[in-house]
């Protein structure tokens, strides 16, 4: 299996609403290896790479889905259609070598043109995840005026919590990967937008690496000083 294609959710005329679709999920393969994938909220195909080696069966899981909320709970899963794209024989080297181990394969979000997210506000949202995890004092900064004293509130009732815990001075010198985050744009109207950040980043603390899993939705605004978070949809910090 090359590539699985999803069609996500129930595509007949004027049904997408009234089903919840993938958000997330994993392709588990019989050796245990997974790989991770995200879909969009839209109909039509979406395509997953696969790891292009024969075997008798997969097992697709879900992890998230669209929307998010108690009151959708009732809706059922829905996903019209799947399609296998499949090569008629493994590689010569495949059948030669096998792995003793299974590899571990990259995860690396998708991306698509046509929902790019423009560098200053990628570098919001990046910035957000490497100020929050390591306590930055100026991670209020990153938040429109308006909401900045409620988020900073939220942030030092966290960083007490941390305090606490004992974990304060071990967070403050996090090293933040975010190269394995996705982004894409949801829908921008003029100073607004909404962008998903997906994926995973890794927070390095005392030569450990902590993988986070991640699929939020930011709403961002334009202000005199550059692209702010106004919220994060269904979370507060």
């Amino acid at each position: 299996m090359q590539r699985l294609g999803i069609f996500n959710g129930h595509q007949g005329e004027g049904q997408y609403d009234n089903f919840r679709r993938i958000r997330a999920g994993r392709i588990v393969y019989p050796d245990g290896v997974e790989t991770k994938f995200w879909l969009r909220d839209e109909p039509g195909e979406q395509v997953v790479e696969c790891r292009g080696r024969p075997f008798k069966s997969v097992r697709i899981v879900v992890d998230r889905v669209f929307p998010k909320g108690e009151a959708t709970a009732i809706k059922k899963l829905a996903v019209s259609e799947i399609k296998l794209y499949l090569s008629l024989m493994p590689s010569p080297d495949e059948v030669a070598n096998p792995s003793d181990e299974p590899e571990q394969l990259p995860v690396m979000p998708p991306t698509d043109p046509e929902f790019v997210v423009p560098d200053e506000m990628a570098g919001l949202l990046r910035e957000f995840y490497v100020r929050h995890t390591s306590l930055a004092d100026d991670f209020a900064l990153l938040f429109a005026e308006d909401v900045r004293d409620h988020n900073d509130f939220q942030f030092e009732i966290f960083k007490e919590i941390q305090r606490q815990q004992r974990t304060y001075r071990k967070l403050r010198s996090a090293k933040v990967d975010t190269s394995g985050l996705g982004l894409e744009m949801v829908e921008r109207d003029g100073s607004f937008a909404r962008v998903r950040v997906f994926g995973s980043y890794v927070a390095r603390i005392d030569d450990k690496d902590y993988p986070m899993e991640e699929d939020s939705v930011f709403v961002v605004s334009k202000e005199a000083d550059g692209w702010k978070i106004v919220e994060i949809e269904g979370q507060e910090f």
